[in-house]
């Protein structure tokens, strides 16, 4: 995987080579983020598909990186989503990144990981990195400002599943308060935003109206008889 992240970055003069990875859910690989040939990209290209995880999201670990890259940009101590917090500001100091095409990186996925479990409140950090990562695009990318909200949303659907589903509701009740305000507010522009799919958009609704529970259900009767889901199987 390195040789050939390595080879890619000297070959194009990059700072950050991408590769492609597979996703390990009870030992099945399932490979993400590939596609047939090279993509070479300048900060912003690579920001905005970031933005919308067209073949790139904040994973640390598919990526190899210039050290010069980390001068002045560390992982924040204490923080889940650390990555989240860090990415943006990378490719914005890149002079080009290149990603392979090709899937070179096993994501093995643990049920009670710390990324893949149950709500916990550090898991609010989510949203303070999807925050910083509109602003910093805002002031430096404004023509990306429409995939930085959409970005934002997703993370803020994420959350409020997390909280929907937990089977500790009382132990949470503000975080779960402040992310379904913050969902209800947004709801009309999540519904009409032009970088988020359909599937999403229901569960937003969902979400929203608090019959996401029901949705889900319905979401696994479909998956069983016709083979996929509106629901999030993760």
């Amino acid at each position: 995987m390195y040789e050939c992240l390595l080879r890619a970055c000297l070959d194009n003069k990059a700072d950050i080579a991408v590769c492609g990875r597979f996703d390990v859910l009870n030992g099945t690989p399932i490979p993400s983020f590939t596609f047939n040939g090279v993509a070479i990209w300048d900060s912003e290209s690579a920001i905005g598909n970031l933005l919308t995880w067209n073949n790139i999201d904040s994973s640390p670990c598919d990526k190899l990186y210039k050290r010069v890259l980390f001068e002045d940009i560390r992982f924040p101590m204490d923080k889940c989503n650390e990555d989240m917090f860090i990415m943006v500001p990378l490719l914005h100091k890149a002079n080009r990144v290149v990603h392979i095409g090709v899937s070179k990186y096993y994501y093995c996925h643990r049920a009670n990981s710390r990324s893949s479990g149950e709500f916990s409140e550090c898991k609010m950090h989510l949203l303070e990195a999807c925050e910083q990562i509109t602003l910093f695009v805002q002031k430096n990318y404004p023509k990306l400002e429409r995939k930085s909200r959409s970005f934002y949303y997703s993370g803020l659907i994420h959350l409020s599943k997390l909280l929907q589903t937990t089977q500790k509701k009382a132990d949470y009740r503000e975080s779960y308060y402040l992310v379904s305000k913050l969902l209800k507010r947004d709801l009309c522009r999540i519904l009409s935003d032009q970088y988020l799919d359909v599937r999403t958009k229901i569960i937003a609704l969902s979400l929203a109206t608090n019959s996401y529970p029901f949705v889900k259900k319905v979401g696994r009767e479909v998956q069983h008889f016709f083979g996929h889901s509106l629901s999030d199987t993760n």
